[in-house]
């Protein structure tokens, strides 16, 4: 039987006026990923681009799966 670790993740995002800030941390509160970028009304295409470089830091089977799932 094949086993696999869960770790429990919490990820924030707010989306303001202005930027859009987002960071990922674990149970130990490490931080994983953060980002703080102006989005100049842009709002749909930086949390785009903001999720696929959570993606690619901190690869797993969950922010894959959030990411084939935006893309169909």
């Amino acid at each position: 039987m094949k086993s696999e670790v869960v770790s429990n993740f919490r990820l924030g995002i707010d989306i303001g006026y202005t930027t859009t800030k987002a960071v990922i941390f674990n149970e130990e509160r490490d931080f994983l990923f953060s980002s703080y970028r102006r989005h100049k009304a842009g709002r749909k295409s930086l949390l785009n681009a903001i999720v696929r470089a959570m993606a690619i830091l901190t690869p797993s089977k969950w922010m894959t799966k959030i990411i084939q799932k935006r893309e169909s």
